[in-house]
């Protein structure tokens, strides 16, 4: 996507100009949307935009989340650690193992 396309005078984004904006992939923009999270959307007939006013207050509310948004990143923290325990703990576990390798000579 050329930055061009995407200048100070557009006044609506589609779902993919906004995810190229802001340096994030779709399957994260419709994860926020599944947690009502994502940008407020305009929905004209079958197209969807987000407007640039739409954009710069949904980027001042992940710069300030509230009390209820900073519990959920809490607990996507905690759990994102949990995953990364079990990971380490099957690959020690793992016959492939590097500390299971025998040394060259």
């Amino acid at each position: 996507m050329d930055s061009r396309s995407l200048g100070a005078d557009r006044q609506a984004l589609t779902i993919k100009e906004f995810c190229y904006r802001n340096s994030i992939a779709p399957s994260t923009f419709f994860k926020l949307k599944a947690q009502n999270r994502a940008p407020r959307l305009m929905h004209l007939g079958r197209a969807i935009r987000i407007s640039v006013d739409a954009e710069r207050e949904w980027r001042s509310q992940r710069e300030l989340p509230d009390d209820a948004e900073l519990r959920l990143i809490k607990r996507e923290e905690l759990a994102r650690a949990r995953m990364a325990k079990q990971a380490a703990k099957a690959s020690v576990a793992s016959p492939k193992h590097i500390s299971k390798r025998k040394a060259r000579r």
